[in-house]
């Protein structure tokens, strides 16, 4: 009986995690063999700070957590899963769990995961097309069990990954967006006077750290990237699930175009870089970073200053 072409590619996906699977396994009794000669140099009073091999391709930000490191990861309380929001993915056929923040790239992210999911509607705006919304908000680490959504946090077979950007950078998109783009008639300046940076301001500007909740689970993320080179991040994200090819290559242009995934990126970074001239003066800058201190310390700790 011939298949249909949908049931192949499903059956396909699937293979392709068994087999990454596996690998992973292997990975983890490697590990495992490690950390008992990390415990045994640690009797003998040698250094333990040793770092699992970086296999990620040459300039990506894969984090590299300590061999050492296998005890279980935070528990999630109720409040804290509620905390993933709107913001926090999951693909299960790829085994990939997405931080997506907002002004950091967050709405290509949000239709890269319903392209991964094989929605019919992801071309649609994921935050205003109904259609869209009810698909992706399927994927929400948020809307699942705690006991799922712990159990997403402990496997080691799902890939984490989160994507950074410069905090002034992004003060200055959410402005650009939300401030004058609907019109308002406020200065910048006016604008960061009047801004809350607590647990409870607009997502669009606050505080990275406090989004899917990443003070207390940045060690989970297996993948790190940077805004400034989000389209190549972005592919070696995608190359190292297997998943480039169908989902990140073409497709991403208007009409159906060839074009991959941010291929718009370079030139809406060259538009940013042009407005921050404009908008910053140096003092204000300044202000600025000491508002997102704590930002900035964070993306210093996964190395994504830009």
């Amino acid at each position: 009986m011939m298949l249909d072409t949908t049931t192949e590619e499903r059956r396909a996906a699937r293979r392709r995690r068994r087999e990454r699977l596996a690998s992973q396994d292997r990975d983890v009794n490697v590990r495992g063999i490690v950390a008992a000669g990390v415990a045994a140099m640690a009797l003998l009073g040698l250094s333990h700070h040793l770092l699992l091999p970086d296999t990620a391709d040459a300039g990506s930000h894969h984090l590299r957590r300590p061999m050492e490191q296998e005890a279980p990861f935070p528990r999630l309380t109720r409040k804290q899963r509620d905390a993933f929001g709107h913001h926090v993915f999951v693909d299960h056929t790829h085994g990939l769990v997405l931080c997506a923040i907002p002004k950091v790239g967050s709405t290509e992210l949000a239709r890269l995961i319903l392209r991964m999911g094989n929605s019919s509607h992801w071309r649609r705006d994921p935050q205003r097309s109904a259609l869209a919304v009810a698909d992706r908000d399927k994927h929400l680490v948020s809307k699942l069990s705690l006991q799922k959504a712990q159990a997403l946090v402990d496997d080691r077979r799902y890939t984490w990954a989160v994507f950074f950007r410069d905090p002034a950078q992004r003060l200055l998109s959410a402005y650009r967006n939300r401030i004058l783009g609907r019109g308002e008639n406020v200065t910048f300046g006016e604008f960061v006077s009047r801004i809350r940076l607590d647990r409870k301001a607009d997502p669009h500007w606050r505080p990275q750290r406090y989004l899917c909740n990443n003070e207390m689970l940045l060690e989970r993320y297996d993948f790190v990237g940077q805004f400034t080179r989000i389209q190549a991040d972005a592919r070696r994200l995608l190359e190292s699930l297997g998943a480039w090819d169908r989902y990140g290559e073409k497709g991403w242009g208007a009409h159906k175009s060839r074009a991959s995934i941010f291929a718009g990126a370079q030139l809406r970074a060259k538009a940013a870089s042009e407005a921050f001239s404009m908008h910053y003066t140096p003092s204000l800058l300044t202000r600025v970073r000491k508002m997102y201190a704590m930002d900035y310390a964070l993306l210093r700790k996964v190395d994504a200053m830009e």
